[in-house]
């Protein structure tokens, strides 16, 4: 009997000891703060531009830099690669158009997207669409079926999103448009695409 007491003595005295240890380990040496969250690049903060010319601003990530090319057009690049991931333009009727406001845009993109290059083609608009942002402007949304002519084949994508919003009560006389649309030449960033055209005001 006495030697089974004594086991439960020993069996409890290590069971204190563990649990003292573990507490005296935990006060020593605290979690890290390393071992925080970090959030991830689709939460940075982000940067605001606004055009002096134009008078108009949207909101794009931290990760990105933006490029002035000229009054009327804008290029976002993402500063850890170097890649354009979206384009902003202007675009004003030339001479005397007599087309609809919706057609004038659709023919005005498919001209910006074929002058990328001699053998490039973006007749095909797909998925036309209306959208709100959270600024209350509406735009049309949609893509672009792009044909590439090679050597002895013709190999096609879908281009997009791109979003128009009418700008021409600014360009009085004339019809007008911002267009935030993917570069032509490379991928784009759906997500910064989309981030521009939300927060869009003018």
């Amino acid at each position: 009997m006495a030697k089974y007491k004594k086991s439960i003595f020993f069996f409890v005295l290590i069971l204190l000891i563990a649990g003292a240890g573990y507490l005296f380990r935990g006060r020593l040496f605290p979690p890290s703060a390393k071992s925080e969250r970090q959030p991830p690049l689709s939460e940075a903060a982000a940067g605001e531009y606004e055009s002096e010319a134009f008078s108009f601003s949207f909101s794009y990530s931290s990760v990105h830099t933006v490029r002035e090319e000229s009054q009327s057009s804008v290029a976002l690049v993402n500063k850890e690669t170097g890649r354009e991931e979206a384009r902003l333009d202007v675009i004003l009727e030339s001479g005397d158009v007599e087309v609809p406001y919706e057609q004038f845009v659709l023919d005005e993109s498919r001209a910006l997207c074929e002058a990328a290059g001699a053998n490039l083609s973006c007749r095909e608009v797909k998925d036309l669409s209306s959208i709100v942002n959270k600024n209350g402007l509406s735009a049309q949304k949609f893509y672009l079926v792009l044909e590439e002519k090679l050597e002895d084949s013709v190999t096609s994508r879908e281009k997009g999103p791109f979003y128009a919003f009418n700008f021409s009560e600014n360009t009085p006389g004339k019809m007008s448009f911002i267009l935030i649309h993917p570069p032509i030449a490379s991928r784009g960033s759906v997500d910064l695409l989309s981030k521009i055209a939300d927060s869009f005001a003018f």
